[in-house]
């Protein structure tokens, strides 16, 4: 009974907050953004469709310009850990590594991993990289030193993809997003766990513990562990692809601009 009333009134609190947006600040830009994601100090990263990664401060100021990666669209940018942001480029099938610590990047090539295409592709929290395989129907991870396969994990006949977009590990975790059939989380091992259906979710963020999904007109919150609903609060008006939160700001992006709200 206490966690129904906790639940509820979570949910209370939300829809009433849900009319109070104020726009801070609006940015826009001259390419289109393709992915997004946060680091633990609050910076944002942006990839667009040209190769390229923006940087911005938790206030919205560009930051570091990260020109041409790759001569592709950014697929999925992730930045949790931020001496080490990963991208991932499906046009080309490989990924590079902005190391904190290094002048250039760091370009692989997913033939080195042996892999023939990859649908998604993402760094593991020990040492690892998964990879998705729709025309196998498989998850695979690697050894991220020596690039050899951990393991393979042929995915349940009843799982429909129709067309997956984010791959994200966190602690024991693994979830991945279908624009269709919603999040789908794995274990450390590639068991799957659960499904939550949210059509429409591209990709997600971590944040406070929780699993954040943007649908294109609410958030959601969703306990990773228990596959629970927390919470939703609905979006400002707007043509908004994904969200991003920062300390008490949220940054929705559009397919070409960001705009920064907060509640009043």
């Amino acid at each position: 009974m206490k966690t129904n009333l906790t639940i509820a009134l979570l949910f209370s609190v939300f829809a009433c907050n849900a009319q109070s947006w104020e726009l801070i600040k609006k940015i826009p830009l001259d390419q289109e953004i393709s992915t997004v994601s946060v680091d633990s100090k609050g910076m944002s990263y942006v990839g667009t469709t040209q190769g390229n990664i923006i940087r911005y401060d938790s206030l919205g100021q560009e930051d570091e310009y990260f020109s041409q990666l790759n001569n592709s669209t950014v697929s999925i940018i992730q930045a949790w850990n931020r001496l080490k942001v990963f991208s991932f480029f499906r046009e080309q099938q490989s990924i590079s590594i902005l190391d904190r610590f290094t002048a250039t990047p760091r370009n692989v090539n997913l033939r080195d991993f042996g892999l023939q295409y990859a649908s998604l592709f993402a760094p593991g929290v020990d040492n690892s990289y998964w990879a998705l395989s729709t025309e196998f129907k498989e998850l695979i991870k690697y050894d991220d030193q020596n690039l050899n396969v951990l393991f393979r994990i042929v995915l349940p006949s009843n799982m429909a993809l129709t067309e997956a977009t984010y791959l994200r590990a966190f602690k024991n975790l693994l979830i991945l997003t279908d624009q269709a059939s919603g999040l789908w989380f794995f274990d450390q091992y590639g068991v799957l766990q659960g499904n939550v259906n949210i059509s429409g979710s591209s990709e997600v963020q971590i944040h406070e513990n929780q699993v954040i999904v943007f649908d294109g007109s609410q958030i959601t919150y969703i306990n990773p562990f228990t596959l629970e609903i927390i919470g939703r609060r609905k979006a400002p008006k707007g043509a908004f692809r994904s969200v991003v939160i920062i300390g008490t700001r949220y940054f929705f992006f559009t397919r070409n601009t960001i705009e920064i709200y907060q509640f009043n």
